[in-house]
């Protein structure tokens, strides 16, 4: 520690340093795990979407097949709800994986821009 002429004790500069580095690669390390959530999320969403679209696929062509329309169109309307919704889901991850990239960025910048040193900066 020094002393300053008044008596009050700083730190050492290289400690801050230290300090701050740990501290941003924290928030660098949590935004990508954020964003790794959401992308496992958006995988898992994807992959539903194509086996509730084939299964809508198949029950249309049933239903021109003199299928039971009755049943078969109740069907078809409730797996068109289920897309538009996990459309409307994978829709607002992307944008949210959009800002946490955005987030990382800032991050990055701002520890370049303070001379502070991340171990391995996930923004580019």
């Amino acid at each position: 520690m020094m002393r300053s002429v008044f008596g009050f004790k700083t730190r050492n500069p290289d400690r801050d340093r230290q300090t701050d580095a740990t501290r941003f690669q924290r928030v660098q390390e949590m935004l990508s795990g954020i964003s790794q959530e959401m992308e496992r999320e958006k995988e898992g969403l994807e992959k539903r979407y194509g086996a509730v679209s084939a299964d809508a696929a198949f029950l249309f062509e049933a239903l021109e097949n003199e299928g039971d329309r009755e049943r078969d169109s109740g069907r078809i309307a409730q797996l068109t709800s289920t897309l538009q919704s996990c459309e409307r889901r994978i829709a607002a991850l992307k944008k949210q994986m959009l800002f946490m990239e955005d987030c990382r960025r800032t991050v990055a910048r701002f520890a370049q821009n303070n001379d502070i040193t991340l171990v391995s900066a996930t923004a580019e």
